[in-house]
């Protein structure tokens, strides 16, 4: 405080108003104001004055006795009167002589009011009837208080209050007047003496506007000391103009301990306004010299570089500022902004090495450090390599040598002020804002560097420094997600007694490993500590121990929540909640609201972020015109944002989560796609700790997994594993119901390692699936979530040998069988994930002798899980070679041991037409039963029917692919024109259907009626086209075949592309036409899934009839070639999803009639597979961020499936040329050395699965261009 802005207060004064200030500007002061504070009202005209308790008696003496007393008559027992008045004329009557006596209406609050209410009180209180102090407080927009009338209002009241002890005008009664209102008024009205009696314990209590005879003052008082007890009353303190009080009087306040201020002793004081002037002005001219809620006040101006300035100068106000920082946990936003706005310029232009001189570096490093920090900002990296050589520069002063270390002159330190220690202390502080830094980029090895230097210095650490030390070492474990390290680190770490703070943080750290119990006792004793030092330490200029409390009542809040919800002790919660809610309003005044900060992050993360292109373009007006526009800005505001709030969490100690409490969560998630390209590893630890494995889709999407090596992606699923293996113990002890940190690893690492899967090695691959050995082997695997896509994923990243190769290893996952529909939905059988090689040769592993037992045994089992895994095991090894004779027939008889109501096998996972190719009994006929089901079954036919009914697993769908998949069933003529006559009535029952969803935009989706009703539309076409060049023997019926002309002229009519029931109805007749030709081609051009699709089967279907051996035409090979011609055109041009699906129509027609490619088709794809193999590649392109994060995500997905698809294609060419020995084109060999490259994704590089790893048979056969 500086004492020159305070006017002349006498010495004797000073202390007491010292000592008022102290606790009002701490939040630890209420106020009690009695009648002659009304007194100082602003009259309106000529209105009467206030009465004083005199001229109130006079009024009471005149109505008893119908005449005036005598002059020098005064009433000390006013009460008394009043109970007489009562007596003789009834309450109602003297009720209305205090309406009549106090003129409430008639004034208005003067600025005394106002300024009285400005000021930070815990409560007012307040035995006047009048309104003024509730008129006053309009006025007020510092603070807001309730108004409190009837004790029953005081439960759902905020701090701080106007609390009406004795009632108000007009009719809130009773008035307490009277000696039988006083006498009950204890038991009558208990609230307010118990309100009053813990705000005196709490709070030092101020009273004006009282006399020393006044009775509300002697009555309270006496209640007071009566509650509390005389020699243990806290004192308060009279203020007025007191010079009238005798020496007895004062003797008399002072036994009561009341001390009286008597403010006449200033100068200028002339009566009770005056003094009450005086006394609210000094309280104010303290808050206004005490204040720091406008820190920092210095504003630096001036040029942005380092080197353009004297930096001393710079520095000089920069440590200023830091001197006079009021202590906050946090900077308060709007303060932090400003400081930002301030100090980002000197991290764009830092001195060159050695450009300061000598300790000016060292002083500038600090500083800037201390700044950022407060600013809650990472480290830039040119910082970090300016901090870097600063610290290699001087940490040599830290060793017991001191500054005699350094290659420069001590004295030259010594001269700016600087001492060793500050040298050591300021050293150790850069080591711990580097060891940060280092933490959050994941930069380990330079963690763990930076904490042996820092260790050997141990000793020297400031406890400030200390603590943050174990503080940043408990976070280094979190962030390793090593939480049996984590647990240990935090038993061991005791922070002193003196620093309650860290010991909050700690408990944060204990309630995010779900030790919330102990968690909770740490904090209660932490606020306890803190309290009992600011009842010792009155707050003036410093609000640490307020932004402390403030932040600690947070964190217990959140606890209390979680205690709440878990129904104990609610009444208790409850209360708490209230006081820390009156609490919180209190410390607003000093901007320690960690609310304010929580919401205002949250309102800026949990909306979409918005991303500022540096260069935008914007079609202007005129045609062809183009707007262009650049962005100098150099900071992306969403990622500081983002940044901000991950600083505060960890600055403040808050989790972002506890078990049965979120906190921050959904701001934390908002955090994720923001830093996820700055700062991967921080985005995917705070991913982890709030356990949202949703997240994962924000911060491993393909492109940015693209910018991984092999090498680091090994490293992560490595650290990511023992963080799941050391999580076990935290993983057995949670559940759904209560979870923990373990169980939150569990729930989102295993994601993580199903996307990591397709770019790690074989080797890292192989300690994957051990790990998904141990967790369908654990008793606690129902906690794991992203089991199933790491396991197919997992499959799917080995190539066909591999997977061949690893059959013992999956023939060790037990089967399970007492499992919950989710828990089954997440445990797949993995060999449910395995493909047959075909005819691919590679070495069969050999099954060891009893390892199948199992399975057998529990084929037949009536448990319908235990079979179904069992028939699927026993039906991949089955298909993959691996069953000798002998277990194939012992397959064959378990599996249609068990059968339905058609005679199919039942309890298993096959659809009724893979029966054809197992095994089964020398009694059974697979065939005969799929043709009697095909017979039985039903179409999904609607009809007539008002709506279409749709549903998952459609039986009718279902036919259709039993039907197209039943190639190998002996069917009969008759059966063929069944099957066709009835999909021709399902046309004619539903082609309205089928018209009228033909162009509805409806979005794809399981129950989506549009696209259900297309694909059913486009399943009976293919069906009819497939029947109908399978079996050209049964369709010799003339009327037959004049349903089907029909049926394909309609779906013209109807807009259901029918190509391919137009091109098998041509080959049927014989009748294949250039026309038919052209649509089929145009359809390859098209931009519309169904065209495209439709067309592509066309060409199927007229290689199907050419497989059938009925083509005795040139025309209709030379058909074939015409259509495959159009294909490789349509790959040369296309990049999206309709060219993947035609790249694989290419392979299966090349696959069965390699003659049918042309010379033109094969360079039209050689072509297109050297620009798709430039066009498709995804490393080197940044992950999308921001609001165009989805459409750039889709982009990659795309081109992944072109590239996957081209894979398959080049193989496919490949093969074709080796196996006729042919040179190898240059492109076909790029694609070869594309899919053996480590650093492509695993299902691009499997689609390469013939050739030998180092084959050398790649020649430069060239394709022009």
């Amino acid at each position: 405080m500086d004492e020159s802005t305070i006017p002349n207060i006498p010495p004797a004064l000073r202390p007491y108003l010292d000592a008022i200030a102290d606790r009002l500007l701490s939040g630890h002061a209420a106020v009690m104001v009695g009648a002659g504070f009304s007194r100082n009202a602003t009259p309106h005209g000529s209105s009467i004055p206030f009465p004083t308790w005199s001229q109130l008696g006079d009024r009471f003496f005149e109505r008893l006795h119908s005449h005036k007393p005598d002059p020098d008559r005064r009433y000390l027992q006013i009460p008394a009167l009043a109970h007489e008045i009562d007596a003789a004329f009834g309450r109602p009557t003297l009720n209305q002589m205090l309406r009549d006596a106090i003129p409430d209406l008639q004034h208005e609050p003067s600025s005394l009011h106002v300024r009285l209410l400005d000021l930070p009180w815990s409560d007012v209180f307040t035995t006047n009837y009048d309104t003024l102090l509730e008129r006053a407080c309009r006025a007020v927009i510092s603070q807001r208080y309730d108004i409190i009338v009837n004790p029953q209002d005081l439960g759902y009241s905020n701090r701080p209050r106007i609390i009406k002890l004795h009632g108000s005008l007009p009719s809130d009664r009773p008035f307490i007047i009277t000696d039988e209102d006083y006498r009950r008024y204890p038991h009558d009205f208990a609230p307010f003496v118990n309100t009053v009696r813990q705000a005196l314990l709490e709070n030092t209590l101020c009273l004006i506007g009282f006399s020393a005879d006044d009775p509300n003052f002697l009555h309270w008082i006496g209640w007071l000391h009566d509650n509390i007890g005389r020699t243990d009353s806290p004192k308060l303190y009279l203020v007025g103009s007191l010079a009238h009080l005798s020496p007895s009087q004062k003797t008399l306040l002072e036994r009561r301990n009341i001390i009286p201020v008597d403010m006449s002793q200033c100068p200028d004081v002339r009566d009770n306004r005056d003094a009450m002037d005086c006394f609210l002005d000094h309280l104010r001219r303290r808050r206004a010299a005490d204040n720091r809620l406008r820190w920092p006040r210095t504003v630096v101006d001036g040029p942005t570089s380092i080197d353009s300035e004297d930096p001393a100068d710079l520095i000089s106000v920069w440590k200023s500022q830091r001197h006079d920082y009021p202590g906050w946990v946090v900077l308060p936003e709007d303060l932090r902004l400003s400081l930002w706005l301030e100090t980002r310029r000197w991290t764009r232009d830092l001195p060159a090495e050695a450009a300061l001189p000598a300790p000016l570096d060292l002083e500038f490093a600090f500083e800037l450090t201390w700044r950022m920090e407060r600013c809650l900002c990472p480290l830039l990296e040119d910082q970090v390599r300016f901090l870097e050589a600063t610290l290699l520069r001087y940490w040599p002063a830290t060793a017991r040598s001191g500054l005699t270390s350094l290659p420069v002159d001590p004295s030259a330190i010594h001269a700016h002020g600087l001492t060793d220690d500050d040298v050591r202390s300021r050293c150790h502080y850069l080591l711990l804002a580097m060891m940060r830094h280092y933490r959050e980029d994941g930069l380990s090895a330079k963690w763990l560097d930076a904490l042996d230097r820092i260790q050997k210095v141990k000793g020297a650490l400031s406890p400030e420094h200390d603590a943050r030390l174990n503080y940043e070492r408990a976070l280094f474990d979190l962030f390793a997600l090593d939480l049996q390290e984590l647990k240990a680190r935090l038993a061991a770490w005791e922070p002193e007694d003196a620093m309650p703070f860290w010991a909050a943080k700690k408990a944060g750290m204990l309630a995010e490993l779900g030790q919330v119990d102990e968690a909770e006792r740490v904090l209660q004793q932490s606020l306890e500590a803190i309290r009992t030092t600011l009842n010792l330490v009155p707050t003036r200029m410093d609000y640490t121990l307020l932004s402390q409390e403030s932040f600690i009542m947070f964190l217990l809040d959140a606890v209390g929540q979680r205690s709440f919800f878990a129904a104990r002790n609610n009444s208790t919660i409850q209360t708490q909640r209230q006081a820390f809610r009156e609490r919180w309003h209190a410390l607003r005044q000093f901007k320690c609201d960690p609310w304010h900060d929580v919401e205002v992050f949250a309102h800026k993360l949990e909306r979409p972020s918005m991303k500022r292109s540096a260069f935008t373009e914007t079609p202007a007006f005129d045609i062809g015109r183009v707007l262009q526009s650049s962005s100098l800005g150099l900071w992306d505001e969403e990622a500081l944002t983002a940044y901000s709030f991950l600083r505060f969490c960890e600055d403040a100690g808050i989790p972002f989560k506890i078990p049965g409490c979120t906190i921050a969560t959904q701001s934390a998630a908002g955090t994720l796609t923001r830093i996820a390209q700055y700062s991967p590893y921080w985005a995917l630890v705070t991913m982890v700790r709030i356990g949202d494995e949703k997240a994962v889709d924000k911060l491993f999407d393909r492109a940015s997994l693209a910018q991984m090596d092999t090498r680091s992606v090994d490293e992560l699923v490595a650290r990511y594993l023992r963080s799941l293996r050391a999580a076990t113990p935290e993983i057995e002890a949670g559940n759904f119901h209560a979870p923990n940190l373990g169980t939150l690893l569990a729930g989102a690492l295993p994601e993580v390692l199903s996307r990591l899967c397709c770019r790690c090695s074989c080797g890292t691959k192989d300690q994957l699936l051990d790990f998904l050995l141990d967790v369908y082997q654990s008793d606690h695997r129902r906690e794991f979530r992203g089991i199933r896509n790491l396991v197919e994923r997992l499959l799917a990243a080995f190539s066909v040998r591999e997977r061949v190769e690893r059959i013992p290893k999956l023939l060790l996952f037990p089967i399970l069988t007492d499992q919950d529909p989710l828990e089954a939905q997440e445990f797949v059988n993995p060999f449910a994930c395995l493909t047959s090689p075909g005819n691919l040769a590679i070495e069969r592993p050999t099954i060891a002798d009893g390892s199948l037992d199992a399975y057998f045994d529990k084929a037949s089992s009536d448990s319908h899980a235990a079979r179904g895994w069992s028939v699927t095991t026993l039906g991949s090894l089955h298909d993959l070679g691996l069953l000798d004779e002998a277990r194939s027939r012992q397959f064959g008889a378990v599996l249609w041991s068990r059968r339905d109501k058609d005679g199919m096998p039942s309890g298993t996972n096959y659809y009724r037409h893979a029966f054809l190719k197992l095994p089964h009994p020398a009694d059974v006929d697979p065939a005969a039963l799929l043709i009697d089901y095909v017979r039985s079954a039903g179409f999904p036919i609607q009809g007539s029917s008002g709506h279409v009914t749709v549903g998952i697993g459609e039986e009718g769908v279902d036919l259709c692919r039993t039907i197209n998949n039943a190639n190998d069933a002996n069917w009969s003529s008759e059966d063929v024109r069944s099957v066709v006559r009835r999909l021709v009535e399902w046309w004619d029952a539903d082609k309205e259907h089928f018209h009228q969803y033909a162009m509805s935009e409806e979005p794809p989706g399981p129950l989506s009626v549009a696209p259900t009703v297309r694909r059913r539309a486009s399943d009976l076409m293919l069906t009819l086209a497939l029947m109908i060049v399978r079996h050209l023997h049964a369709m010799r019926d003339e009327g037959l075949r004049g349903e089907l002309r029909r049926v394909t002229e309609e779906s013209a009519t109807c807009r259901v592309p029918a190509r391919c029931l137009e091109m098998a109805c041509a080959l049927l007749e014989q009748e294949l036409q250039d026309g038919v030709l052209t649509r089929v081609e145009e359809g390859m051009t098209s931009a519309e899934p169904e065209e495209m699709a439709d067309a592509l089967e066309s060409m199927q279907i007229l290689s199907e009839y050419v497989s059938q051996g009925n083509s005795t035409e040139e025309a209709e090979r030379n058909y074939l070639m015409r259509l495959l011609g159009a294909a490789a055109q349509a790959i040369l041009w296309r990049r999206d999803t309709l060219a993947a699906m035609t790249i694989n129509a290419v392979v299966d027609v090349v696959s069965r009639h390699s003659w049918a490619l042309t010379e033109a088709s094969e360079q039209s794809l050689l072509l297109g597979l050297r620009r798709i193999l430039r066009d498709t590649e995804v490393r080197g392109r940044p992950s999308s961020t921001g609001t165009d994060r989805d459409e750039g995500e889709r982009d990659v997905a795309v081109r992944l499936l072109v590239r996957r698809a081209a894979a398959r294609l080049a193989y496919s060419l490949f093969d074709q040329y080796r196996r006729r020995g042919r040179e190898i084109p240059i492109d076909v060999g790029s694609w070869k050395t594309a899919c053996q490259s480590d650093d492509e994704f695993a299902e691009v590089r499997n689609q390469w699965i013939g050739a030998p790893r180092m084959e050398t048979d790649v020649t430069t056969a060239t394709v022009g261009t």
